[in-house]
């Protein structure tokens, strides 16, 4: 039984994929600071237990916050959406995941979608 072992070539690349990864997801986190902020304090892995629901925590996020707080997370939505690969809603979905690191967790990006649109409606403070 032979033990491969990689190349340090594959090495360097495994690792450049890693930190490449991680650094995308870093610098995503600090060009969407509204959405990181949303996720980490409504999106967390207590959503469930502290709103009942992803729909729930999402109104909570529109009466507790300002108008131009809304306006921060629509805009940085849109840009993010905007930025993310065609193809398939997994592919997608997972990017959310990478970067936000939601302790929430969809099954698919349409559920992920829906949830900003809900955050879309003009709000009666606008």
């Amino acid at each position: 039984m032979s033990v491969s072992k990689k190349t340090p070539r594959a090495a360097a690349r495994s690792t450049r994929t890693r930190v490449t990864s991680r650094s995308r997801a870093a610098a995503a986190r600090q060009r969407f600071p509204a959405i990181e902020a949303f996720c980490d304090a409504y999106l967390n892995q207590d959503v469930h237990a502290i709103y009942g629901s992803p729909a729930a925590a999402a109104d909570a996020f529109l009466a507790d916050a300002t108008a131009a707080e809304i306006r921060q997370l629509r805009a940085e939505w849109a840009a993010f959406r905007a930025a993310l690969p065609r193809g398939a809603s997994a592919d997608r979905l997972a990017r959310f995941q990478h970067t936000f690191a939601a302790g929430w967790a969809p099954s698919r990006f349409s559920q992920v979608a829906a949830l900003f649109a809900r955050l879309g409606a003009p709000s009666s403070r606008e």
